[in-house]
């Protein structure tokens, strides 16, 4: 009996597994019989030409089982570590997401470690197909390819990732948010949201397209991401702050009264965290309208470092250089609910301490103190030395009033404690 080459039986294999591809009989069991262990049929074994000779037909030729039908050489196919990113990403996304000319295909998904564990790990390690996983591909999807998808794809995509809670972190990352005018952006820039929920009623926020969004697990994940409809402080944050932010600020009266209600309004709110967020915002805008002291003139302030207009402190500045009180002329800054809203910006009614430097050494600072009955020999705790914000000007100013002024004030300034 004549026995074949080795080499003449890998190329009659390749044949083989062409002609079984022609008439339709090559699928996943055929393939898990074919030398697939490189240990059994590589170099130096009789077989091995065989084992070559199969593998170089499988990186080129269309032989390996799609998932949905048909055949794909190894260079352009991918294994899917599971049935949803095989239904979701089809072969021209695929390609524009790995790379490459031409289409990839997904292979069957007969093909996995549960059932063909040997077969996965030959394609794998011999044919060098990738195995694309939800932790692969996930970073893969920018902007440019997101856009370029419909809102059907993108509402799929957000269902999918609603299973996949491990993936939330990185997901947060990434511009997967698509908004009414088709733009997709991050959840969050800088701690502030770059997109809201669609709501009942209509609002000038960015907002997520109803269309992505319109199943339950759509917003689910939208929502695990952080996304809410826009609220009040929202409301506040996004509309209002910024225009007093700018290098000029010009705000009519009947605006500024508006403005200031809106920021009530939000105020008011029962989320902590939301206020924190509001309060946050508030302490680095200049939206307070103030007086100066000194001489009557009016701007547009941050809260810090402000006195609230109290009658007794109005009168106990005035005059003095540097001290900025709430400009209570306008009657949107009158009243309880407002100074309520002041003070949590940082402003206050008494006379505030802050804190000044020392031309002393430490020690030599403990050793007053402790010879006046100021601190204990003992005390390990550090004292600050502390002055009143304004102190220094209204002492400087008292020389240049009459006497009966100088008294006025320091009676006023004497009874500091028990300023309302």
């Amino acid at each position: 009996m004549l026995m074949r080459k080795p080499q003449a039986q890998g190329f009659a294999y390749a044949d083989a597994l062409r002609w079984l591809r022609d008439h339709d009989f090559l699928d996943t069991g055929v393939l898990r019989c074919l030398p697939l262990d490189h240990a059994k049929f590589g170099e130096g074994s009789m077989f091995a030409p065989v084992f070559d000779a199969a593998k170089r037909a499988l990186v080129s030729e269309p032989l390996l089982p799609r998932a949905g039908g048909g055949h794909a050489a190894a260079v352009r196919a991918r294994l899917a570590r599971t049935q949803e990113l095989r239904e979701l990403f089809d072969a021209k996304q695929l390609a524009v997401l790995f790379g490459g000319d031409g289409d990839l295909a997904w292979l069957s998904g007969d093909i996995s470690q549960d059932r063909t564990p040997e077969l996965r790990q030959y394609l794998m390690r011999e044919l060098d197909i990738v195995e694309v996983t939800p932790e692969v591909i996930l970073p893969k999807l920018d902007a440019a390819f997101l856009e370029a998808q419909s809102d059907e794809w993108v509402r799929r995509l957000y269902e999918f990732l609603s299973g996949q809670p491990a993936l939330r972190p990185r997901a947060a990352t990434l511009a997967l948010i698509r908004l009414v005018d088709g733009k997709h952006v991050r959840t969050h820039a800088n701690g502030q949201p770059q997109a809201f929920l669609p709501g009942a009623i209509e609002t000038g926020f960015p907002t997520v397209r109803a269309a992505v969004c319109s199943t339950e697990a759509a917003r689910v994940f939208l929502r695990a991401l952080g996304l809410t409809e826009p609220d009040l402080v929202d409301d506040v944050v996004w509309n209002v702050l910024p225009k007093y932010r700018k290098e000029d600020v010009k705000i009519g009266d009947t605006t500024y009264e508006a403005d200031i209600h809106r920021i009530l309004a939000a105020f008011a709110t029962d989320s902590k965290g939301q206020r924190e967020r509001l309060l946050a915002a508030l302490r680095e805008t200049a939206f307070v309208m103030t007086v100066n002291a000194a001489d009557g003139s009016k701007q547009v302030s941050k809260p810090s470092g402000l006195y609230l207009a109290t009658e007794r402190l109005k009168e106990l500045f005035e005059g003095v250089a540097g001290v900025l009180l709430v400009d209570d002329a306008y009657p949107c800054l009158r009243g309880e609910d407002v100074r309520e809203l002041l003070e949590a910006c940082g402003m206050t009614r008494y006379l505030q301490p802050v804190a000044v430097g020392s031309a002393f050494t430490s020690e030599q600072l403990r050793e007053m103190r402790t010879a006046a009955g100021c601190e204990s020999k003992t005390s390990a705790e550090p004292i600050e030395d502390q002055t009143l914000h304004g102190l220094d000007s209204l002492l400087k100013l008292l020389p240049a009033l009459d006497v009966d002024a100088r008294a006025k004030k320091a009676t006023l300034l004497s009874s500091c404690r028990h300023l309302d």
